[in-house]
């Protein structure tokens, strides 16, 4: 028992302050994308569009303060126009798709990693966007990927959701609480093999094809 505590206590022993780098933050994007197809049953080009939506996000964010603030917003809001009103709906339910990071021990945590400990398992081959999507040129700067309307998001931001623990909800642990910048990037399966995923059957979905418009774009904050 010692012995384990004192393995949980190391694996917490990750400090970052910074914002992810472009490979870390395209890497944790593309396993919380393949997770949300799996589950909210994406078409092929909403899985393109989310995949840049989450590549935005991850790389704006920069801290425990702006986790939760104008560029999460700015997310649901692209997200919205991407999904069906079925799949958003269940994106909203699904708390490790909807606030994907926490913020612990001054770095950044993934709640999806809870769920699909199998940190080398896909559903689906990587979207073209992997590859070929790099994020804004301005770090900060906003790309739209849907016919979301171009406008400043109003009213106050969310309320920062800034997490003092991150336990493992099946464990009381946070071994498998993922944080950024300790991905390990072994062998890699695709398909419906194995997921370590607990319980759970998904239905199907009538997924609506996003109109893309990415001509906009907006800056909540500074350069890189």
């Amino acid at each position: 028992m010692k012995k384990m505590m004192i393995l949980v206590m190391l694996t917490t022993i990750v400090v970052s302050t910074k914002a992810m780098t472009y490979s870390q933050a395209r890497d944790e994007a593309l396993f919380l994308t393949d997770k949300m197809a799996y589950e909210l049953v994406l078409s092929d080009s909403q899985y393109e569009d989310v995949y840049k939506v989450n590549l935005d996000y991850l790389m704006a964010i920069t801290s425990g303060s702006n986790l939760y603030g104008a560029y999460w917003t700015h997310r649901n809001t692209e997200l919205r126009y991407i999904l069906s009103a079925y799949q958003y709906d269940k994106y909203l339910s699904i708390s490790y798709f909807y606030r994907p990071v926490d913020w612990y021990n001054n770095t950044f945590a993934f709640g999806v990693y809870r769920t699909y400990s199998n940190r080398h398992h896909y559903y689906r081959p990587r979207p073209a966007a992997y590859h070929a999507y790099h994020g804004p040129s301005v770090r900060g700067q906003i790309n739209w990927h849907s016919n979301a309307p171009k406008t400043p998001h109003a009213g106050p931001a969310p309320k920062n959701h800034v997490a003092t623990t991150a336990p493992n909800h099946h464990t009381g642990t946070i071994s498998n609480y993922h944080r950024s910048g300790s991905t390990s990037h072994g062998s890699t399966t695709f398909g419906s093999g194995s997921s370590n995923r607990s319980g759970g059957s998904f239905g199907s979905a009538t997924a609506k094809a996003p109109s893309t418009n990415r001509s906009s774009s907006t800056t909540f904050g500074g350069r890189r």
